[in-house]
């Protein structure tokens, strides 16, 4: 099958999101003695949205949520920062 042409304004890339979280409930600790267990009382979230482009502007931002409406906005962002960059 022939692939279509590529108008000059397309971008291809790949959109990541990510929320790395200070607080971690995978945390084991092994100990033959009474352990002294450090907990890290304060909670950091960082929401993060990321777009690699092949042929256009990368575009990274952080966003209060990682809800439907952010990831709207995000596409949008991409949009304005890629409109004429080709």
């Amino acid at each position: 099958k022939k692939v279509p042409e590529m108008d000059d304004d397309t971008v291809i890339g790949f959109l990541d999101e990510s929320s790395p979280q200070t607080t971690s409930n995978t945390q084991r600790l092994w100990s033959f003695t009474k352990p002294t267990i450090y907990k890290n009382t304060t909670k950091l979230r960082a929401n993060s949205f990321g777009f690699y482009t092949l042929n256009g502007n990368s575009v990274i931002d952080f966003k209060e949520h990682s809800k439907k409406e952010d990831v709207c906005e995000f596409l949008a962002e991409i949009k304005d920062k890629n409109y004429c960059c080709s």
